[in-house]
């Protein structure tokens, strides 16, 4: 009977400690449980965070195209005031050109009526001067 008690004591005192670590168990998987649902959570935030940051980056790509887009539309307008400038440049010489040759053409103009009218008095004189010979000549005759 003593070895029955002894058993007996013995199995007490096993059951006591399977007690003390099954609580001590169950306060690790309470505590492993709270970090896990830390860990979810922390998980679930992290995931938005990352979403969020994917939607603003596939935003700011979109953005990006569209400026790179006016930047070619705006380089093209450059270009285009750039020859407009350059026909402004060439349409202002060309009317300085045009007014010189309108100087040049009207000074020509006034020089060729001189000419004409120099023409005219030295035929008038040739005439006369071929009157004059002519009677001169009838005169030596005579």
């Amino acid at each position: 009977m003593a070895k029955l008690r002894e058993q007996i004591s013995l199995q007490q005192q096993l059951v006591c400690q399977f007690k003390i670590e099954l609580n001590a168990c169950e306060e690790q998987v309470s505590l492993l449980s709270a970090q896990l649902r830390n860990a979810e959570a922390g998980a679930e935030k992290y995931l938005k965070e990352v979403r969020r940051q994917q939607a603003a980056m596939c935003s700011l790509r979109r953005k990006v195209s569209e400026l790179e887009k006016l930047c070619r539309i705006l380089e093209e307008i450059e270009r285009s005031k750039e020859g407009i400038f350059d026909r402004s440049i060439v349409d202002e010489a060309s009317k300085g050109v045009l007014v010189v040759l309108n100087a040049s053409i009207g000074q020509f103009k006034v020089e060729l009526d001189d000419a004409r009218v120099y023409e005219k008095q030295a035929r008038e004189e040739t005439h006369k001067l071929k009157g004059a010979a002519a009677l001169s000549t009838k005169r030596q005759r005579s």
